[in-house]
């Protein structure tokens, strides 16, 4: 177990990064709900909004330190060796509200797991290290899941309606879990600080490696020369003087001049021949290249070798990735901190543009690449790190608007899915009334729409747990009983005292829907006939045809209470098993290898796909819904590419329609070990 003071040290960082983030939330709403207030729609949505400031407003201290006490719980518990968080994911029938809830929750820690993989595992092993139990990811007190679980949870003092609620847990987002890469960068060194390494098996070790990027370059850079030859100048090859080294601003200067790759012979130029021809560029000057200035040279074009032999990039990418060796080359002779540093602009540019290639098509049109080629012919020149930030600026920015159309997708994708989870919980509800009974079609078609449309406005508005919700379920079951046959004459006495009460509430209910008044009559005449011919067992009282609007209800007994108990009995087993969940392959098992991988198929893996006619098109499973279990695809725009079930890519991959790739571009931190090992000859 580790020592108390570094998980102290590790729950003081995190308090202070997420309450920081969490002020600059808070303090955004105001704004964010006034422009909202202002662009409503209708006088409704304007008061929605602001109820929704001056709610927050009221309970910002609350629910600031239930945000605090529930992320300290985090750290607290693993000196219990138990987790005391817990959020309110029981199986249940899903209201609308807390599905949306959860979506938006699971969609933002899964962008952070996406753009911070490695830091992530990393400070999971870590903390693990010091557990005496591994714990999943989810468990850990600064995971991203667990992050967004504990907003949500304390947004719940509030109580606000959902419409509100997002706009925040949107504003979480942009303010604190978007603080959560450079926490975990600052988590991971104090746990190294403290003498806690990694652990990780051997396909992790690519991950560890990055981790060890700037020793392996300081180490590579000090090495000393293999039996260094000393240089002579071209004048007095034979033992004159040796040569002087070039200066870094002249070598910058001469890379200028080299001629352009062919594209026969590749998309980047070999060290050698730019060594070459930086040499004959100097040769009168009785200069040459420095041992340093070598060393660099060979690193960065290794370096472009590896980025570009990654399959996932186009032609069309790789040509203009290939266009930024030599700027970066350039800018390494001047400044070797682009090397070291990740966050330095002309990192993150060709990071950002090996990212977008990744996946795409080779089309002239695509708005990326043309700003992929603009930010190249931007860098041509640069050596100044201000132009290289104003450019992956723009590139980023491009980028952002892609993610957004994803975002987009995702969002209509939740609203229809939840949608249809109301819709079918609703029927099968009605199906577990009905069941087995054979009813009159008019009857069966008023229950498959108006009653339906009924409930569904109950789930949406009150869910499933409130009282009219119950009572929507008893009359639908009361007026199936109404209509089976009976077998008593009690039974027949019993079904003409309940309809007044049950006649009362489908009027009711009919006017709400806005049922025309020709329509309703029709139906209570048709339905007054079924009733008087069920009821024609002896000199019974024929059953109303109209009953007084304030007409008492008589409680059903005997025959209609053994089966409204039944019916309730049943929906209760429907919810508590997860029956009532919305149809899809969410529970899916895997027959074969290939249903397996798509089942355990991860969020940003990408696929190449066969086409018919000879095509290839990639795309990138970019989301799984836990309604359904639909995977949704996007290119690498960020629009819909396609939708399939867990069975349909299955038989993809199955009749090797499909080639999955890496589920991430190659980037610069994980070419730079390889780059330096090839180098080394290991």
């Amino acid at each position: 177990m580790a020592h108390p003071s570094l998980l102290e040290r590790i729950e003081k960082s995190t308090l202070s990064t997420l309450c920081d983030g969490m002020d600059a939330a808070l303090e955004a709403v105001d704004d964010t709900l006034f422009k909202l207030a202002d662009k409503a729609g209708t006088n409704q949505a304007q008061s929605l909004y602001f109820e929704a400031m001056r709610t927050v407003r009221l309970h910002r201290e609350a629910i600031e330190r239930r945000f605090r006490d529930d992320v300290s719980a985090g750290f607290k518990a693993l000196a219990r060796q138990a987790e005391t968080f817990k959020d309110n994911q029981t199986l249940r029938l899903v209201e609308t509200d807390e599905l949306e809830r959860t979506l938006a929750v699971a969609g933002m820690a899964d962008r952070v797991e996406r753009e911070h993989r490695n830091p992530i595992e990393h400070l999971r092993a870590r903390f693990n290290r010091v557990l005496p139990d591994d714990r999943s990811t989810d468990d850990w007190p600064v995971a991203p899941r667990r992050i967004a679980r504990v907003f949500a949870e304390a947004m719940r003092v509030a109580d606000l309606n959902i419409e509100p609620e997002v706009v925040l847990l949107k504003l979480f987002d942009t303010h604190v879990m978007s603080r959560l890469g450079p926490l975990y960068a600052d988590l991971n060194e104090l746990f190294m600080k403290a003498g806690v390494g990694l652990d990780l098996p051997a396909q992790d070790a690519p991950a560890l490696r990055q981790t060890q990027t700037e020793d392996l370059l300081k180490a590579f850079f000090s090495a000393p020369a293999a039996a260094p030859a000393p240089t002579y100048s071209s004048g007095d090859p034979g033992g004159g003087f040796p040569a002087l080294p070039m200066a870094p601003g002249d070598i910058a200067a001469a890379l200028s001049n080299l001629p352009a790759p062919r594209a026969t012979t590749g998309f980047t130029l070999p060290a050698a021949a730019i060594k070459q021809h930086l040499v004959q560029t100097r040769e009168s000057s009785g200069r040459a290249l420095g041992q340093m200035d070598e060393r660099v040279i060979d690193l960065v074009a290794m370096l472009f070798d590896v980025l570009l032999g990654n399959p996932g990039l186009t032609p069309a990418y790789k040509s203009v990735l290939g266009r930024f060796q030599i700027p970066m080359i350039r800018l390494a002779l001047l400044d070797q901190s682009v090397l070291l540093q990740r966050t330095h602009p002309a990192r993150r540019l060709v990071n950002a543009v090996a990212r977008a290639g990744y996946g795409a098509a080779d089309d002239e049109t695509d708005p990326v690449l043309e700003q992929a080629e603009r930010a190249a012919e931007t860098c041509a020149d640069c050596t100044d790190s201000d132009d290289w930030e104003r450019a992956a600026r723009a590139f980023e920015a491009v980028l952002e608007r892609a993610q957004d159309t994803e975002a987009q997708i995702h969002e209509r994708a939740i609203r229809r899915e939840a949608r249809a989870q109301v819709d079918t919980q609703v029927r099968a509800a009605l199906d577990a009334i009905i069941g087995d009974a054979s009813l009159p079609a008019f009857v069966d078609d008023f229950m498959d729409t108006v009653w339906r449309d009924w409930m569904k406005t109950i789930y949406n508005e009150e869910g499933p747990e409130s009282l009219r919700w119950s009572r929507a379920l008893e009359t639908a079951s009361l007026l199936v009983w109404t209509l089976l046959a009976k077998k008593t004459d009690a039974d027949v006495q019993q079904m003409v005292g309940a309809l007044p009460g049950l006649l009362r509430e489908l009027r009711a209910v009919m006017r709400s829907r806005h049922m025309p008044r020709a329509e309703r009559t029709a139906f209570l005449d048709r339905l007054a006939h079924e009733h008087g011919r069920i009821s024609r067992r002896g000199d019974h009282e024929a059953p109303p045809a109209a009953v007084e609007e304030d007409a008492p209800v008589v409680e059903p007994t005997s025959g209609a209470e053994s089966f409204l108990q039944r019916k309730a009995k049943e929906i209760r087993e429907l919810l508590e098993t997860g029956a009532l969940a919305a149809s899809g392959d969410t529970g899916a098992v895997a027959g074969d290898v290939f249903e397996s991988m798509a089942l355990k198929m991860p969020a940003g893996t990408w696929l190449e796909i066969s086409e018919e006619d000879g095509l290839l098109r990639r795309m990138k499973l970019s989301w799984r819904s836990e309604i359904t279990g639909l995977l949704y695809f996007v290119n690498h725009r960020g629009l819909k590419e396609a939708k399939l079930s867990t069975a349909e890519l299955a038989e993809i991959l199955r009749e090797n329609h499909a080639k999955i790739l890496r589920s991430a571009p190659l980037q610069i931190d994980d070419a730079l070990p390889v780059a330096v090992s090839r180098l080394k000859g290991d």
